[in-house]
């Protein structure tokens, strides 16, 4: 299962290019939801920690046309680094996510396999998410 999309800096976004290479971790979000804003600082520190241990984060806002001009400043304002892929038309959302939970996380092996997926996010749960992250990375 692979798609293609755009990011909030207009940069063409091919989820093909990154399996069977990466651990990625693709976390569904978006601007009206809380919990999700909750987790975002968490997703940013294990970017910086483990990407060039092969790790991806992959940001997917399922923001519609009332919220989603909004992705990109927030994104910005907030320093975040990771890829954020706009899914406005929900294609991506209905592939890996059809019941549209927010934030919902999905765990990527390096050979392309789901392994794992989280709904919510609260964050007692950042240390687990952490250590399921290194033992993907085969830390």
């Amino acid at each position: 299962m692979t798609f293609q999309g755009t990011d909030i800096n207009g940069e063409f976004f091919d989820l093909a290019e990154h399996l069977g290479n990466k651990v990625i971790l693709m976390s569904f979000w978006a601007t009206w939801c809380e919990p999700c804003k909750t987790e975002m600082p968490f997703l940013q520190k294990l970017y910086e920690s483990y990407e060039d241990k092969g790790l991806l984060v992959l940001s997917i806002s399922q923001d519609g046309p009332d919220s989603v001009a909004g992705v990109a400043p927030y994104i910005h304002s907030c320093g975040y680094t990771f890829p954020v892929v706009v899914d406005e038309d929900s294609s991506i959302t209905q592939a890996y996510n059809p019941k549209a939970v927010a934030p919902f996380t999905v765990f990527i092996d390096r050979h392309g396999q789901i392994v794992k997926t989280v709904e919510g996010f609260q964050l007692s749960e950042a240390e687990a998410i952490e250590a399921e992250v290194a033992q993907l990375l085969g830390e």
